[in-house]
């Protein structure tokens, strides 16, 4: 979600000035020092959670102390036991059950504590993982709820999973779209399940899909989230032109990953070949070596 920090996520904070910001999926931190580095500048407080992060969260730790709170576990674990934010984002485990549950967990917290639904931030609305479940750890999500999947890649315009293609080492589901299937059609779910229509849901086609769900009352006078909410409908960002971008963006990607495990295939195979000569020459001149010295 890192791609989206400074056209959409720093002003969008700017918008809001919330106080509590909630992340789920930390990963390598590429968000999270953005806006661990906000919240320090504006009096804010950072909660993420991830159960298996590779960034440097005992650092931050240190660094930004209060500022900082973290949660090693699943989103589903703890997430209705904390205190309701004002923006969260959404970034985590990208499937079905998971999204709906996060999604549904922030609705009921915020219900509890008598405040509106936080603004949302969501991530992988679009391809490849906007209508396919990936399970980062498929004992996670019941069993009744997962997708048959298996270790296989998936390409752009084609539900059958491919050996050898983009993420083949995820856990994807083995077919696209359907029911309870997906991190967009676990939003329209949720969507689906409340009384009220006060939500609004905007998505924007680039990097895999970008998505903003947030209650009117949030919106602030001016803003970006004011721009988007009253002007959606004219800008480009509802045209399908960022949609074809991202499409092409998204196979000449797979295109290229394609090519780079090619050629590291081919480099892995070269130097195979090299080391099996060099052991050759080796034990032909061990064997030359040892006719001279008997001759």
């Amino acid at each position: 979600m890192h791609r989206f920090w400074q056209h959409l996520l720093e002003p969008l904070l700017e918008d809001l000035r919330p106080r509590r910001i909630l992340e789920i999926g930390v990963d390598r931190g590429q968000t999270t020092s953005r806006l661990l580095r906000w919240a320090g500048e504006n009096d804010a407080v950072v909660v993420a959670i991830d159960p298996a992060p590779s960034a440097p969260i005992e650092s931050w730790q240190q660094q930004f102390g209060r500022r900082f709170e973290f949660f090693p576990k699943t989103s589903l674990e703890v997430l209705e036991s904390l205190e309701a934010p004002e923006l969260a984002l959404i970034d985590g485990d990208h499937n079905w059950y998971t999204v709906y549950h996060e999604l549904m967990g922030l609705a009921r917290t915020a219900r509890r504590q008598a405040c509106p639904l936080p603004v949302i931030c969501l991530h992988d609305l679009g391809w490849p993982y906007g209508r396919r479940d990936l399970y980062y750890n498929p004992s996670t999500v019941p069993a009744e709820h997962r997708q048959p999947h298996a270790r296989a890649g998936v390409v752009p315009g084609r539900s059958q999973l491919v050996q050898h293609e983009f993420n083949a080492s995820m856990n994807n589901a083995c077919t696209e779209g359907g029911p309870r299937n997906g991190v967009r059609t676990a939003v329209e779910d949720f969507l689906d399940q409340q009384a009220d229509s006060n939500l609004e849901l905007r998505t924007i086609p680039v990097f895999n899909g970008f998505g903003l769900l947030y209650p009117r009352e949030r919106v602030p006078l001016t803003g970006m989230l004011a721009n988007l909410h009253r002007d959606f409908g004219s800008t480009i960002l509802a045209t399908g032109l960022l949609a074809a971008v991202e499409e092409d963006r998204a196979r000449l990607y797979v295109e290229v990953d394609r090519a780079r495990s090619e050629a590291t295939a081919r480099r892995s195979t070269s130097r195979r070949l090299i080391a099996t000569l060099v052991g050759l020459l080796v034990l032909a001149a061990i064997g030359i070596t040892v006719l001279l010295t008997r001759g």
